[in-house]
């Protein structure tokens, strides 16, 4: 008896209708500001990835150049005069291991491999003291 009295009212749901397209606006700018928060997260930690492995290749690049591989004579040591027989592949893992690189290369031959990172030092080599180049490459 109750519901006889009472018409039939067309707008229902509207309210429902609107309040779910009122949503979707603030919820495709919730997913863009997430998505564009996750890609500068992801790009810096790249960046600081690049950075750590540069200041690696320069660490070991510098102790090899001024003691590493350094000429040693009468308690002397002699910065950018390298003995170039004390590159051997033991020292090379040995810098490797300690400074948490994944590969390493030192020499005065460019390398055949394809690495991430390389910084060259300038060294003198031999009695002629002739001055040459020490790749330190790795990533």
């Amino acid at each position: 008896m109750f519901s006889q009295l009472t018409a039939p009212n067309r707008y229902d749901g509207f309210a429902s209708m609107d309040a779910i397209l009122g949503l979707l606006p603030i919820m495709l700018v919730l997913a863009f500001t997430m998505k564009a928060s996750s890609g500068l997260v992801h790009e810096a930690q790249e960046s600081m990835h690049r950075q750590q492995a540069f200041d690696k290749l320069v660490s070991v690049a510098d102790y090899t150049i001024k003691s590493g591989a350094a000429i040693h004579e009468g308690g002397y040591r002699y910065p950018n005069w390298l003995d170039e027989d004390a590159i051997t592949p033991q020292y090379i893992e040995s810098l490797r291991n300690q400074s948490g690189l994944v590969a390493l290369y030192i020499g005065n031959a460019e390398p055949e491999a394809d690495y991430p990172l390389c910084i060259c030092r300038l060294y003198v080599s031999g009695e002629s003291r002739e001055i040459r180049r020490l790749h330190v490459c790795g990533g």
